[in-house]
């Protein structure tokens, strides 16, 4: 009899609503649904930045639910999965086609220095040791300043001061002169930098830069300055990178290529942030170049002390 009761009992124990088991697949897939609206809205174009964590944890929300047979949730995961790989599918693809068989490279170094990177020279040894044949570095004006000062000795150098801030620097293996010409009367300098590269086999420009976060003020003319800097000007072959805090998969990212005439070379190297317990989720630090390259692949590197992921990419100037 008591079995009996104690059965019963645990029958008529309240369940968690099976509505509430409906919310996470619900709350995910909103991401990719508002994350349409970045066409028009930039805080809606936010949201894309976490498009490969969203899709993710909705395929993880998919199987739960099936093992579960908790058909809603499965649906409800599936489309909002759908969707999010759809949309970060859509940047993936065009970034340029990697390229085999190349002997003769490029070898392009992208890495945010943190300003209170608490390892300097821990950063600068790696650096080093990588060798690139082309470093663009962000935020060198903090407490990496003096390390990287000393990095990659015997290369060349350019720096965005005194025309601007200092936080932008441009190491070559090969002589080149800095190019572009800020408006030093202007009281809002963008962070970016160019300069001309003369390599034995050609000519090119390269240009590094440190956007403003999107919902910034100066987000959208900042980027207009950088389209404007790339197609001003003689038309040499062009690489830029940098902290462009646009992810993958954000039309504001598709935007900027479509009006530079640029290619991401990187497909998804997720890169912010680095410092944290978990691994960088979103992919905001690029290397472009434009039509006269082709990619032979890029990938991600940690960086000591440093809030960003580095990105190395490999290039080959096309004949």
């Amino acid at each position: 009899m008591h079995d009996v009761e104690a059965s019963a009992a645990a029958t008529r124990r309240p369940r968690f609503p099976r509505q509430l088991q409906l919310l996470p697949a619900v709350a995910l897939t909103a991401i990719p649904l508002i994350g349409q609206g970045g066409r028009w809205w930039a805080w809606a174009d936010t949201l894309n930045a976490f498009l490969g964590p969203t899709a993710i944890l909705l395929a993880l929300i998919a199987l739960h639910g099936f093992a579960r047979r908790q058909w809603t949730a499965v649906t409800v995961a599936t489309i909002g999965a759908a969707l999010a790989l759809i949309q970060l599918g859509s940047g993936v693809l065009r970034a340029s086609p990697r390229q085999d068989g190349a002997t003769d490279t490029v070898r392009v170094l992208t890495v945010s220095a943190y300003h209170a990177n608490p390892h300097p020279f821990v950063l600068r040894d790696m650096i080093s040791k990588l060798d690139p044949d082309l470093a663009f570095i962000q935020e060198a004006d903090g407490a990496a300043a003096e390390a990287l000062a000393q990095a990659l000795p015997g290369h060349h150098r350019v720096l965005s001061c005194p025309a601007a801030r200092c936080s932008l620097v441009i190491v070559s293996r090969w002589p080149l002169a800095r190019s572009d010409r800020p408006d030093l009367h202007a009281h809002d300098l963008p962070d970016l930098l160019a300069a001309e590269v003369s390599a034995p086999f050609a000519r090119f420009r390269v240009v590094t830069l440190h956007l403003p976060r999107m919902l910034s003020p100066q987000a959208e003319r900042h980027r207009g300055m950088l389209v404007d800097l790339v197609r001003s000007g003689n038309r040499l072959p062009t690489i830029a990178g940098g902290d462009f805090n646009l992810a993958t998969g954000s039309f504001a990212l598709s935007a900027l290529e479509r009006q530079s005439g640029l290619r991401r070379l990187d497909r998804y190297v997720p890169s912010y942030p680095a410092n944290l317990f978990f691994p960088a989720v979103v992919p905001i630090d690029h290397v472009l170049s434009d039509g006269h390259w082709d990619s032979l692949g890029c990938r991600g590197l940690s960086v000591a002390g440093s809030d960003h992921r580095a990105v190395l990419c490999r290039l080959r100037l096309r004949p």
